[in-house]
Formats: C-alpha cells, structure tokens, sequence
C-alpha cells in the first residue's frame, strides 16, 4: 500500500479502497488499517480471515474492492479519519471529531506499527503523523506526563471497580491489566472466539460463550457485593 500511495495509482488505489483521492496519505493508511482493526475489534475476527483466505489468490488491486465491503460492513468510513472532514466544528453525523479530540487530548494512544510485526505504514503512521494530525485538527500540545499522572501512572487509583475486556479487543492493552486487590479493583478476560470490545455489554444470548458469560457473572456479583456494603451510599444499597 505505502508503494501504490507514491506512485501514478494513488488516487486510482485510495479510489478503489473506499477512500477519496484527496485524503492526506497518513489519513488514507490510518483507514485502511483500521478496516482490518476494527473489524476484529467489533468481533468480526472469523470473518475477517474468512475474507483473507478467500481472496489470497487475488492481485493486490483486486483485493481491494473486497475489503473496502468489509470496511462499509464493519463501520469504518473514510471521513471519520480524514482531517480536511474532521477540522469542520459543527459535524453532526459522526462521532469522528470528538473522538480524535478524546484521544489526542487524554489517551494520546498512538498506534505506531509494530517494530516486530508493523502491519501498519511505518513511513505513514509513525509519531510524527500523529503529533502532526492532532496540532493540524486542534492545535495542541501533547501532554503526556499529564495524562499518565491524572491516571495514577502505571496504575489506577480508583476503588471499588471491575474492569472487563474481551481477549480479541485491540483495547485491553490500555486498560487496567492487573488489577490492585488493595484498592478492591477486579478485572475478568473473556478468553472466547470474536470476543472483543465490550462484548460482554451485548445483550446476552444463548449461544454465548461460556467465558463471555462467566465475565457478565463477575460483573454481576462485583456490583451486587458492592451495593451491600455497610459503608455503601445508602440511596444506592439493595
């Protein structure tokens, strides 16, 4: 992809991948990755490779009118990554700018590639763009020590809470992994097939896995332990 980008079939390849050809090529690879990313996010993992299997045949150009389907499939659109679309204030339709702000602001989790397994652009998404891509939509700085400190650093201060994570969702890595039993903090890993981001807030069903309903249970009995507390705000208590 990062070839076809400085080449004469640029716009032809943006084109054809669901995007448009005046997209800055940082954005346009931040996409295209994320077709892949969210769609095992969102529990779509199976199809995903059932996508990938299906069309390894294919040349790199035919490929990509499947995946820009997968993409539409999934949720991923193009004008949610596009800063020219993003820099607009008053967007109504799209979660996309209040997002990037969120994260630019207070996750600042970047998603460089990978130096052992970099499926993502290495000359496209590397910091520079994102320090580049937050300054051009909103103009600051970003503060990554206050951050990591308004978080307690390494780990939360909160108490009293259960943190929950599906084994297939890219965001567990920046949540609370190991939990501080001092502060009555629990965490639960539902370890299932196309389990990921917030799976266990789906509303529940039969066929669930075991360990995806297993995690609700922890939930469940964390809360209903917590509401009995003696020491529980009483409008609150069972």
């Amino acid at each position: 992809m990062d070839e076809a980008l400085k080449s004469d079939a640029r716009n032809a390849t943006m084109t054809a991948a669901g995007g448009a050809p005046g997209m800055h090529n940082g954005d346009f690879s931040y996409y295209f990755a994320d077709i892949f990313t969210i769609g095992v996010q969102y529990g779509n993992r199976t199809d995903l490779c059932e996508l990938l299997n299906s069309t390894a045949s294919l040349s790199f150009e035919d490929k990509l009118p499947h995946i820009k389907e997968f993409g539409a499939a999934v949720g991923v659109d193009p004008t949610d990554y596009c800063r020219y679309n993003l820099m607009n204030p008053n967007l109504t339709n799209t979660a996309g700018r209040s997002w990037t702000y969120q994260y630019c602001t207070e996750f600042g989790w970047f998603q460089v590639p990978s130096e052992i397994h970099p499926s993502r652009s290495r000359e496209f998404l590397n910091l520079d763009y994102w320090n580049d891509y937050c300054n051009f939509l909103f103009d600051v700085d970003i503060q990554i020590n206050r951050t990591v400190s308004e978080y307690s650093f390494r780990h939360t201060a909160g108490t009293d809470t259960v943190f929950t994570n599906g084994r297939e969702d890219p965001w567990q890595w920046a949540t609370e992994r190991q939990p501080l039993a001092s502060l009555n903090q629990v965490g639960g890993l539902a370890n299932c097939t196309n389990c990921g981001h917030c799976a266990d807030l789906y509303t529940p069903k039969d066929s669930d896995a075991q360990e995806l309903k297993s995690e609700r249970q922890l939930v469940l009995d964390f809360v209903d332990a917590g509401l009995k507390k003696d020491n529980f705000p009483t409008f609150l208590q069972l």
